[in-house]
């Protein structure tokens, strides 16, 4: 597309509302005018770049994923701690249904962590969606 340039003289009201107009909106003076002209108004955009939402992303995945493996791994050494334990306990029953107690919410645990990572992934998909 080829380009012309155009001088255009305002009074001082004019050219301050220019200024303002092209603050308000980051763009620039050329970018307001050309919008005023073409589409009859100047659009304010508050999206935040698609660059930025997608960095935020990948950091808010990474650390969920770092977490919820660390998490994971914490509740695998304790269920091998517990096997242990009872396998050691075998003959003392109140030890074992103890045991059992505690594995079944070791796995409730497990569950819930996961069903928290699902939720927490849906909603900052649903946030990045908004800004599109």
């Amino acid at each position: 597309m080829k380009t012309k340039q155009r001088n255009v003289r305002f009074d001082e009201r004019t050219s301050e509302q220019l200024d303002l107009l092209a603050q308000v909106t980051g763009k620039t003076a050329s970018q307001v005018l050309r919008d005023l002209l073409m589409e009859g108004e100047v659009r304010v955009s508050t999206r935040v770049g698609d660059k930025t939402i997608q960095e935020a992303l990948v950091r808010y995945h990474h650390d969920m994923n770092e977490n919820y493996l660390h998490t994971n791994a914490k509740l695998e050494r304790v269920e091998t701690l517990i096997s242990s334990f009872g396998e050691r306990a075998t003959n003392n029953q109140k030890v074992a249904d103890l045991l059992y107690t505690v594995e079944s919410h070791l796995i409730q645990i497990k569950q819930d962590l996961s069903q928290y990572r699902q939720q927490t992934d849906k909603e900052a998909s649903d946030l990045v969606n908004l800004q599109r």
